[in-house]
């Protein structure tokens, strides 16, 4: 990774000279990288081995893989369709994956004024190689998650639960938020919630409690179970609650960010657009579905980092969705808004030099020899 690393540094110097191209370099680089970068000792070869089975059958779905990974069942025939298609060529396959991923973003983003360019290159550090590289499963569906959250922004509801339910089906760490996101989403669409500061004090309020249930949510399991069990996926999901009962220990750097860093820039942001002042789309309501969503989400995903503080992987997992729409669209837009473009540069480039430290899980085999 001593390479990825070198190439992030780089790239987020070019940054500060010329936008475009430097994003061109970006695609390229990680396409580059995602064939090239051996196997990282975890579940890499389980992913490679069940993308290798990929056949074509006689029999719908018409694709299917012998999985080498406890897997949900649009992840495996997503996985055993490209099998076919590139003759069974994972590294090929991370690479193409990324490429598909970018241009669902280019759809969406396009409608908006949210910078992909942005999105990109904050997600640079840390999100592209954890979902493109260390869980092809978790890019695929993050993708069309945040693809979600900007079809509710635009209240076209059933095309949002057919991807949401698209996300669940391919990895079901998303389900949790999917379904918090969807509740607000109707909460506020059904209700008709017109006073913008009782919506965000619902939110915190919700959290709250949301947080303190979390942390006794071993009883509830056999009633959440009854719940997933109309899911495709029912018995992955059903299996993986269980995770909720492993013991907890350890900490998470990166938990400060989901804390305290974002509930705080996201609380700003609401302010600003509180105050009449946030143009993310030409349509007023599309901005405000999008600050309370993204409100929503942050302040979930602070919930599940205070309820699993101590289970890191636990809760990295659950708040995935939040955490990296935090740094991907959450950072640059409140940059945007407090500091000029070479400001908002350097913060990249700053986060990107220390991403070794804190998000040290990625970038656990590279000998730093900073001592």
């Amino acid at each position: 990774m001593i390479e990825f690393y070198s190439f992030t540094i780089i790239i987020s110097l070019f940054y500060f000279f010329n936008k475009k191209i430097t994003f061109f370099l970006l695609i390229v680089g990680v396409f580059y990288f995602l064939n090239i970068l051996p196997d990282t000792g975890l579940d890499y070869s389980s992913y490679e081995i069940t993308f290798e089975n990929s056949r074509i059958t006689s029999d719908f779905p018409y694709f299917e893989t012998r999985s080498a990974i406890v897997s949900e069942p649009l992840y495996l025939w997503y996985n055993s369709f490209l099998g076919v298609v590139l003759n069974r060529n994972f590294q090929l396959f991370l690479g193409v994956n990324f490429l598909l991923c970018l241009t669902i973003t280019f759809y969406f983003f396009k409608s908006s004024k949210l910078s992909l360019t942005d999105f990109w290159f904050f997600s640079l550090p840390v999100i592209i190689p954890t979902i493109f590289y260390f869980s092809p499963r978790s890019s695929i569906s993050y993708v069309l998650a945040v693809a979600g959250v900007m079809y509710l922004t635009k209240r076209k509801t059933l095309l949002a639960l057919i991807l949401f339910l698209c996300v669940v089906s391919i990895h079901s760490q998303y389900i949790l938020q999917s379904f918090l996101i969807l509740v607000l989403y109707f909460l506020v669409r059904k209700s008709n919630f017109k006073n913008d500061n009782k919506i965000r004090v619902l939110i915190i309020t919700s959290s709250v409690i949301f947080s303190v249930i979390l942390r006794f949510i071993e009883d509830l399991i056999p009633f959440l179970s009854q719940i997933l069990s109309v899911l495709p996926s029912s018995n992955i999901a059903t299996a993986k609650l269980h995770y909720l009962e492993e013991s907890r220990s350890g900490y998470r750097l990166t938990s400060l960010l989901s804390i305290v860093i974002y509930p705080i820039g996201m609380y700003f942001l609401y302010n600003i657009y509180l105050k009449g002042k946030i143009n993310l789309f030409k349509n007023k309501t599309d901005n405000r579905f999008l600050i309370i969503l993204l409100f929503g989400l942050i302040f979930y995903g602070a919930a599940i980092n205070i309820a699993y503080f101590d289970n890191p992987h636990l809760a990295g997992r659950l708040s995935r969705l939040s955490d990296y729409m935090g740094l991907g669209i959450l950072t640059p837009v409140i940059l945007d808004y407090v500091a000029n473009k070479n400001l908002k540069k350097l913060i990249l480039f700053i986060i990107i030099l220390l991403a070794p430290i804190l998000f040290s899980s990625i970038y656990y085999n590279v000998t730093w020899n900073i001592f």
